[in-house]
């Protein structure tokens, strides 16, 4: 009898059957995973964009002059009147490592909520000298 250290071509093919099975097994439970890390990831963005948006008017001098960066939207309520300036205020605020507040198709956005396929807009609900702005996530989805 021939000793060999080589792997049988069955051997092969059991192996290769074996992760075929784990792949169509886990492969679900890995996607919806990462989905959810996205959406942890989203909300916890979305938290922080409202905290620098809250920040970033209690700095201001009067509400008034917070509110000088809107302008009138639909319904009657405020929304930014530049959404790239607007963007440029808060970012100071928006702390975090890698990403920042930026405008893409006319919302605001992270580039994990790009990823996600989401945005926020936001509104600044009348009489504006009663509320503050606030941050709306948007799944479109």
């Amino acid at each position: 009898m021939r000793s060999s250290s080589a792997f049988t071509l069955l051997e092969v093919l059991a192996v290769i059957a074996v992760m075929a099975v784990l792949a169509v097994v886990l492969g679900p439970t890995v996607g919806a995973l990462v989905t959810r890390g996205q959406q942890v990831t989203v909300n916890q963005q979305t938290v922080k964009v409202q905290e620098a948006i809250n920040a970033w008017v209690a700095e201001q001098p009067t509400l008034a002059a917070s509110a000088a960066q809107f302008q009138a939207g639909p319904g009657g309520d405020l929304v930014p009147a530049d959404l790239t300036v607007f963007a440029g205020l808060i970012n100071h605020y928006f702390m975090t490592d890698n990403d920042s507040v930026k405008v893409a198709n006319g919302h605001l956005t992270t580039d994990a909520m790009t990823r996600a396929g989401c945005y926020i807009d936001v509104i600044w609900p009348q009489p504006y000298r009663q509320n503050y702005p606030h941050a709306n996530l948007i799944r479109p989805n």
